[in-house]
């Protein structure tokens, strides 16, 4: 991802300077307190429970209801012909688990990034600025595989993913509002949204944790006219304003895969 943005092969002399210019940077001093000193993450385990194909409810422990989610359904089949939705990994006959995650890099990241542009210094000030982007998704990783799977996965038969709101899996950029409710993510570590659903500081990243014996990312790079219509009416809201926050392809001549 760090050298797709710079439109730079992996295996050339390009990436090599990169590579070399990005450690240096981390090795100066300022920048690796600025970074150290941004290292903030919440996370949270909910329980829950699959409410339809499409939807999930998480409770709290009294088991009182704080909020759904509704997952898109893949128009494509995997190998075992089933069309996958994040709902699939939920249970519907006993109380299952949901994650969710937010985690920042970035609230003294863009000072820096700031001095580097006021000395006319361009290429470190962008540099600086994708290396915080790739340092939160590494921090989300690193959250997910050395606290979160071993707290909560406790067979070998179970796999654990971590799908980014606004990645193709879940591409609906509004669902962080729910995220960031339930994990009061701007109190705790300071991370806000946007009436845009962008979050500020910019290199964040928050996302779900599903868990399942087949549990596996899928490929959604688009839906039926009649998935984005049940869609909107589980959240009640109308196509413009789903589709402002959510960018996926409208297959017209698709009808829902099952």
């Amino acid at each position: 991802m760090f050298f797709k943005a710079w439109l730079t092969p992996i295996h050339s002399t390009e990436a090599d300077t990169l590579k070399h210019d990005a450690l240096s940077l981390l090795g100066n001093k300022d920048v690796l307190n600025a970074i150290n000193a941004s290292i903030k993450a919440v996370f949270g385990l909910f329980p829950a429970i699959k409410k339809n194909e499409h939807t999930i409810s998480v409770l709290d422990k009294e088991r009182k209801e704080l909020g759904n989610f509704t997952f898109l359904r893949s128009q494509k089949p995997m190998k075992d012909e089933h069309y996958y939705s994040l709902a699939d990994y939920v249970s519907d006959s006993s109380l299952d688990t949901i994650g969710m995650f937010v985690a920042t890099i970035g609230h003294s990241v863009p000072k820096m990034v700031q001095q580097y542009k006021e000395h006319n210094d361009e290429y470190h000030a962008l540099l600086l600025s994708l290396l915080s982007d790739r340092l939160a998704e590494s921090l989300s990783e690193y959250l997910h595989t050395h606290i979160v799977h071993p707290l909560w996965i406790k067979s070998k038969e179970i796999t654990s993913i971590r799908p980014a709101i606004g990645y193709p899996i879940v591409p609906d950029h509004h669902m962080k509002k729910n995220i960031f409710s339930l994990l009061s993510a701007h109190t705790s570590i300071g991370v806000e949204l946007t009436e845009s659903m962008a979050m500020n500081p910019v290199s964040s990243v928050s996302g779900l944790y599903v868990a399942d014996s087949n549990c596996s990312y899928f490929p959604l790079s688009s839906i039926s006219q009649e998935q984005l219509t049940y869609y909107c009416h589980q959240y009640g809201k109308s196509e413009k304003e789903i589709l402002h926050y959510m960018s996926v392809d409208i297959d017209n001549e698709t009808k829902e895969g099952r």
